[in-house]
């Protein structure tokens, strides 16, 4: 029940809130451990893990998007005494590891391209030999993307029809008694976003690939906590948070993607985060009391999971939305004005769930004549249903592991 990670710091806030009241068993009364990591590096990868006796792996699995080892292990002791950083060396870019679930161990080679799991087999120890058990794990580097997908996920997709629809929610921000951002002619950010939710819906639902479900349909003001709960029970692969700026005094103009963070990326992105959190405070709905909603199926995720199981769940979801992130950017900016910079994170309390890639799209600025022109425009919000579409595309079917929530992938590991 460890955790560490390498490049990437886990600051959030958010964890330390959620968990002070769990209640996890210590790691010091499991006599099984793990003692060494040994890597062979360059194009074939040998990973030889020391052990207690008679321990088995659960599962060794290459994961694809990103490409990464995935080595599960009953509930151990990590007496590792080297640096991580004694581990990165290419082509392993990163290594984490800590209580994945209330069963499993779970150990994370990074890696900077595909790799095939071409064997792995068990070493017993012996008093005259060497003293530890050993799994010893063969890769071998592939140009070609993998067929693998993670339990839980859905099917890799290529070219050929889609088995089962992606499930995306879209949250249109503010409504009812909160406006939003306002322009000086008086047309305000929920009334244009709520529109340009439903015609992304419209598109997205077209193509035969996704089912899109809204936060809210109408005027109304939509509590933070009843927003995620939409998304749990709808089981979203993917959500994106609707919203419009507004800067008086400023020229900006375009549109920009926000992923979560602990710090801004740029004060622009702190000062948009700051806005919108606010607003949610405001009307006293922050993430805490999020958690502490009736909402039972989060709840037995966080109990199953406990907190360095959430961690690594929100880690990688983090980059899955970066990663999201950079496919959407690539097709808007085809079709659209985009922001300098306009891949941005911040500390946003509406992106930070553990369960799917959440992405914060801001359309444009109502500050600025020329985008409240096209935010009133049904063909611009079109050529962005249009691009998030193309963009979702490449995410969700490039790996077929993307865009299935958390919760049914950890469902079935535990199970396993």
């Amino acid at each position: 029940m460890y955790f560490k990670k390498h490049s990437i710091g886990i600051s959030l806030l958010v964890t330390l809130m959620l968990f002070t009241c769990i209640c996890v068993g210590s790691s010091g009364a499991n006599s099984s451990s793990i003692y060494d990591i040994r890597i062979s590096y360059g194009d074939k990868v040998r990973v030889v893990l020391d052990l207690s006796k008679n321990i088995q792996p659960k599962t060794i699995n290459f994961i694809t998007n990103p490409d990464r080892l995935v080595i599960d292990l009953p509930l151990l002791n990590w007496r590792v005494k080297k640096n991580l950083k004694q581990f990165i060396r290419k082509p392993i870019i990163g290594l984490r590891y800590g209580q994945f679930s209330s069963h499993v161990f779970r150990v994370v080679l990074e890696l900077n391209s595909t790799f095939v799991l071409e064997n792995s087999f068990n070493l017993p120890g012996s008093k005259t030999n060497y003293r530890y058990d050993r799994v010893v794990i063969d890769l071998r580097r592939t140009s070609k993307l993998l067929p693998f997908n993670l339990p839980g996920r859905k099917p890799a997709i290529n070219h050929r029809k889609v088995d089962k629809k992606i499930v995306v929610v879209l949250d249109p921000g503010h409504g009812g008694v909160d406006p939003g951002a306002v322009s000086p002619s008086g047309t305000m950010e929920k009334d244009v976003v709520l529109r340009a939710a439903k015609i992304i819906a419209t598109v997205l639902n077209k193509t035969g690939k996704y089912k899109v479900y809204l936060t809210r349909n109408s005027d109304k003001r939509v509590p933070l906590r009843v927003r995620f709960k939409i998304a749990q029970k709808r089981r979203a692969g993917v959500f994106f948070s609707i919203h419009a700026d507004s800067i008086k005094g400023s020229k900006a103009r375009g549109v920009a993607l926000y992923t979560l963070s602990a710090k801004g990326s740029s004060k622009e992105a702190s000062r948009l985060a700051k806005k919108e959190n606010a607003s949610e405070r405001f009307f006293n709905e922050t993430l805490s009391e999020q958690y502490k909603s009736s909402d039972r199926d989060l709840k037995k995720i966080l109990d199953d999971l406990g907190p360095k199981g959430f961690s690594m769940a929100l880690v990688d979801e983090r980059r899955m939305s970066q990663k999201l992130s950079r496919s959407l950017d690539s097709e808007l900016r085809k079709v659209v004005r985009m922001l300098p910079n306009s891949r941005r994170s911040a500390n946003f309390q509406v992106l930070k769930s553990p369960d799917h890639p959440s992405i914060l799209i801001e359309l444009g600025f109502l500050s600025d004549p020329k985008d409240e022109k096209l935010l009133r425009s049904r063909g611009y919000f079109i050529k962005i249903a249009t691009a998030l579409a193309l963009g979702l595309d490449r995410f969700c079917y490039r790996g077929g592991e993307a865009c299935t929530p958390n919760q049914d992938r950890q469902a079935n590991e535990v199970e396993n």
